[in-house]
């Protein structure tokens, strides 16, 4: 009789060779995130007109506006990505469940064939 850890590695083995799959690419590197394209307004000096600060309020509320849309884009791509690696996760672990309840069954049906009978 196997034991549960070579009936494992055999299992494994088994189904790796079966349905052999290309090894997987190594880690790839961050991507390059691009900086926002948010144009940051310059700062008046403390001399500036009533009509320049009006202006630079203005370019405030717009850099503002524009941070705010980049900050959200990429919310939700990481928001995305960490969906695509938590469904990934849940798939390979609904798998290993499978495998463990297939080793648990051929564990038992062995261990049936081995019980004497009265």
């Amino acid at each position: 009789m196997l034991k549960p850890v070579a009936l494992a590695i055999l299992s494994l083995g088994l189904l790796s060779t079966a349905h052999a799959q290309p090894a997987p690419p190594p880690a790839a590197a961050s991507p390059e995130v691009p900086k926002p394209a948010c144009v940051k307004p310059e700062v008046p000096g403390r001399m500036a007109s009533d009509s320049r600060m009006r202006n630079f309020n203005r370019e405030v509320t717009t850099y503002l506006d524009c941070m705010k849309a980049y900050r959200s884009e990429h919310a939700a791509i990481a928001k995305a990505h960490s969906d695509a690696v938590n469904a990934a996760v849940d798939d390979y672990n609904a798998f290993a469940k499978q495998v463990e309840t297939m080793q648990e069954e051929r564990k038992a049906d062995a261990e049936a064939k081995d019980t004497p009978t009265r």
